[in-house]
């Protein structure tokens, strides 16, 4: 494994951002950093002295990802996804977060832990590597409840496994789902876009949503429906019939807590396949509906005007505006419990 951290340039506050590259020996590579827990980069090598192929979309300094609106390869949280209206009750307590979508709260707010810094130390060993993140999250932070503890561990294996462990405890009750925002695009971040992308999810239900993206509380059969995402298809087909795009969240089949399947994109053009396991109980699948327009420099540093549907998103998360759901699992993290996910997304 090649191990090779760097200073990535300074905050609008002066604090200096650390990106941390991970490479194994067949030229996979991912990189990290220590602003938001951001993943900055993934890369594969087609063979043997090529070029490696960038696979995300992302930014080339700070001040770009201080603002990262679409949040390219950021941690989200506290609470990943909508809730609606910013607001929920804990306890007998009212919280009112902020509203930094139409009506409704999402991502964490206007700064979440996707615009902080972290503390960051590498991992390694001989057959995988890694960076392990850490912060607070005080009281009131973004006006959630609760100083929280959370830990992000990200490595790289000899199998081309990017695996994701997410850890968080609490010393007053508040919700926590977390998740990964990257944009995936296995032609190459490069390429127009993904809509001759093959889906499949394993996800045999969806979560209907009013026209503010909230969930409705139903969780209902895909079975002919344009959300059968059951049976490996071009996304296009389902996009279409959707009205141009997906932003939805889907049960994924089995027991949550238990890292199963969740999703497989497959680029035909290049051969690529990536395979995402979870142990989370919804996975959130964007098309990148909203990217048209928006600015993207990359990791190579290679400015570009991004069309709509340059690359998608696979966000393994909780369900969303749980706070406010009875009927959905629970995402509240109470004094002594710890908070846990696993992902893992496989290239081939």
């Amino acid at each position: 494994m090649i191990v090779t951290t760097e200073e990535f340039g300074r905050t609008r506050d002066g604090d200096p951002v650390k990106r941390f590259r991970i490479e194994n020996s067949q030229g996979t590579s991912f990189s990290v950093l220590s602003l938001g827990a951001i993943i900055n980069s993934v890369q594969l090598r087609p063979e043997p002295g090529s070029s490696p192929v960038e696979l995300t979309l992302g930014y080339s300094s700070v001040k770009e990802y201080e603002q990262n609106a679409p949040n390219f390869g950021a941690t989200v949280g506290r609470v990943a996804n909508r809730v609606a209206g910013g607001r929920f009750e804990l306890h007998g307590e009212h919280y009112q977060l902020e509203c930094n979508a139409p009506g409704n709260h999402i991502h964490g707010g206007y700064t979440g832990f996707g615009r902080r810094m972290w503390d960051a130390e590498l991992q390694a060993a001989s057959s995988e590597a890694g960076v392990r993140l850490r912060r607070v999250s005080l009281d009131g932070e973004d006006r959630y409840p609760g100083n929280v503890e959370v830990e992000l561990t990200v490595t790289l294996n000899e199998s081309n496994e990017l695996r994701f462990e997410y850890r968080a405890v609490t010393d007053k009750a508040t919700p926590i789902n977390l998740t990964n925002h990257c944009y995936w695009n296995l032609a190459g971040s490069a390429t127009k876009d993904i809509r001759d992308h093959e889906v499949k999810l394993f996800c045999d239900t969806y979560l209907p949503v009013n026209e503010r993206q909230i969930p409705t509380g139903e969780l209902r059969s895909v079975k002919g429906t344009a959300f059968d995402l059951t049976s490996s298809c071009r996304i296009w087909e389902r996009m279409d019939a959707l009205g141009g795009g997906i932003d939805h969240c889907f049960q994924v089949r089995g027991e949550a807590g238990v890292l199963r399947p969740a999703a497989q994109v497959v680029d035909r053009s290049s051969g690529r396949r990536m395979e995402v396991e979870t142990t989370t109980a919804g996975l959130q699948l964007y098309t990148g509906n909203l990217l048209e327009g928006e600015l993207e420099r990359g990791s190579a540093g290679n400015a570009r005007v991004l069309p709509a549907h340059a690359a998608l998103c696979l966000e393994t998360q909780s369900f969303p505006d749980a706070v406010n759901q009875p009927k959905f699992p629970s995402i509240i993290l109470e004094p002594g419990s710890e908070y846990r996910q696993t992902t893992v997304h496989r290239f081939r």
